[in-house]
């Protein structure tokens, strides 16, 4: 008898346990419902108009795009997101929301606009800020923001030099989209994320892929596509606008992601300076019309080493060749995420067919002549598109 109310009271406490355990996990689940951030949220809609849009609105407030939880970590990162830099799903496809900023940044930027007589009006807590504010030259403010002084520490964001007369040009599809992400949009085949809209605080764009610190130790022949994107992508910045060039001055590995098809996006364009092509003669520099060779020798061993002042006085500037190549593809970079450069360890039947390969990355690097780098690294990428496409015709082939 002992023993039979022995085991129906360990019966008992083994269901009060379970029945416990299911409540506690059933609580958790609806905590941690409570504590998801939704995409609405994150759009700090009553800061508007001093905020990126409204286009994509409709989509957010209907819970169209649905930001991704996966587990506890995920909702408690997301939660306390100081970057700003969310994931989620929108129309089937993944997604990024992106307020463009830290908290902290947005902070002062608001107190800011609180604090400034010019710009008070767009302050989030005027109960009197109208829907559209006109007293404000928005034209002048970005004027003064794209030219800050060359010559300062602060070289940061996008910048326009040496001239301004063209602006409106260079902006002509910001004030179509109300985003400085559409200056380079990727309808027109630039290598950066599909931007889909803005919606208060938050803009939402396409998910390219893993960042490219993720490829350092995949088979060489895909890492020698992503190389050839990479070449491609300094090419296109700096010659395929007829009216501007763009050099890219902040080229970490995380600030650039992979798609599918290998093919290396731009994820993240806030710092860039952009040279005006089409001055008047009056306002040329003796040596506008020769290129610009990146000669900067900092002690950084780990910094992207450039002259502002050299860039944006000359015609063309090579500058993007020796981003790619010393700080990406040589095995001098001062990358700690790709050590070795993204080309490390040629196979050695590539070695035999193309024994000058490794003095095609050095040279489009640390070039021992004047003016070969980009050259150099015209010729690698042709080189590496021919290898790439050997290699897939040998499996074609079997």
């Amino acid at each position: 008898m002992l023993y039979f109310n022995n085991v129906v009271r360990f019966r008992k406490w083994k269901v009060f346990l379970i029945l416990g355990l299911f409540s506690l996990a059933l609580g958790l689940k609806v905590v941690l419902k409570t504590l998801r951030v939704t995409a609405a949220q994150l759009t700090d809609l009553r800061k508007c108009p001093a905020c990126y849009g409204l286009s994509i609105c409709g989509a957010i407030l209907n819970n169209e795009i649905v930001i991704r939880h996966r587990g506890v970590y995920a909702t408690f990162a997301n939660l306390f997101n100081a970057k700003n830099v969310f994931f989620g799903n929108y129309a089937g496809e993944k997604v990024v929301l992106k307020k463009l900023a830290h908290t902290s940044e947005l902070y002062a930027f608001d107190k800011m606009l609180c604090t400034d007589s010019k710009l008070f009006e767009l302050c989030p807590n005027n109960s009197n800020k109208k829907s559209v504010p006109r007293a404000i030259d928005f034209y002048t403010q970005i004027t003064r923001e794209l030219t800050t002084d060359f010559a300062s520490d602060n070289i940061s964001n996008l910048r326009l030099c040496p001239i301004t007369d063209h602006m409106d040009d260079l902006l002509y599809n910001v004030y179509a989209n109300s985003v400085v992400l559409q200056i380079l949009p990727t309808e027109d085949g630039w290598p950066v994320p599909k931007y889909y809209g803005a919606c208060g605080r938050v803009i939402v764009e396409e998910y390219v892929g893993p960042p490219l610190s993720n490829y350092h130790q995949e088979p060489w022949i895909r890492r020698a596509k992503i190389a050839s994107s990479l070449l491609e992508a300094a090419q296109k910045f700096t010659y395929r606008s007829p009216h501007f060039g763009f050099y890219l001055t902040d080229i970490s590995p995380d600030n650039i992601a992979v798609d599918p098809k290998d093919n290396a996006k731009f994820i993240d364009m806030e710092n860039i300076i952009v040279v005006d092509k089409r001055i008047q003669q009056n306002n040329r520099t003796s040596d506008w019309e020769e290129l610009e060779v990146n000669k900067v020798d900092f002690t950084c061993q780990n910094c992207l080493a450039f002259s502002p002042v050299d860039i944006c006085s000359h015609h063309f500037s090579d500058h993007n060749y020796y981003a790619v190549c010393q700080h990406l593809l040589s095995r001098t970079t001062s990358s700690n995420a790709i050590p070795g450069g993204l080309l490390h360890d040629i196979p050695n039947d590539i070695l035999q067919q193309y024994p000058n390969l490794p003095t095609l990355i050095e040279q489009c690097a640390i070039p021992s002549a004047a003016h070969t780098r980009i050259v150099v690294g015209d010729l690698l990428r042709e080189v590496l598109n021919e290898i790439v496409l050997e290699n897939t015709r040998q499996i074609l082939r079997h």
